[in-house]
């Protein structure tokens, strides 16, 4: 029994910094893309995925029509407040069914953009911080990200409801 108990604690997300995420009205990356998190935090690790929309102004759509891409994190970590991961082939947006139906989406270039690498620190309600392309990327894209209520993806192709 005790067993059990210790499987069910061990292997359920931490609370802080697990959920979902929106990149918050008003703040575009200014890549033409908003962003949504689906984060699940494991001690100092932390996994998920990564939600792509066209940046649709003002409205703000997190709709599945304006959905251009679902990436997998990568080398998640969190430290106190400052949580860092990447997107797994951020070249290569993995499968939606709004992906292939609106023509504005494209995939990250390489050329511009070898990696995406968001670095934020924050709280329960509000995580702030950059999108670099690299390591040492000079102009980094600002972000503020806060907490929804929702149920977070655990697959890129979600099923109708």
């Amino acid at each position: 029994m005790s067993f059990c108990l210790l499987y069910a604690v061990a292997c359920q997300p931490e609370r802080e910094y697990s959920g979902l995420w929106q990149q918050k009205g008003g703040d575009s990356a200014g890549d033409g893309y908003v962003y949504e998190l689906h984060l699940g935090r494991y001690g100092d690790s932390l996994s998920g995925m990564v939600v792509r929309y066209l940046d649709q102004g003002e409205g703000y759509s997190y709709e599945r029509t304006s959905e251009c891409g679902c990436f997998l994190i990568e080398a998640g970590r969190v430290h106190e407040n400052h949580l860092r991961f990447q997107l797994h082939r951020p070249d290569l947006p993995g499968p939606t069914e709004a992906k292939s139906e609106n023509p504005a989406c494209s995939p990250i270039p390489t050329d511009l953009c070898q990696e995406r690498i968001f670095v934020l620190n924050g709280d329960d309600e509000e995580l702030t911080g950059q999108i670099l392309c690299n390591s040492d990327d000079p102009q980094p894209l600002r972000v503020t990200f806060h907490s929804v209520f929702g149920r977070t993806r655990t697959v890129c192709i979600q099923e109708e409801e």
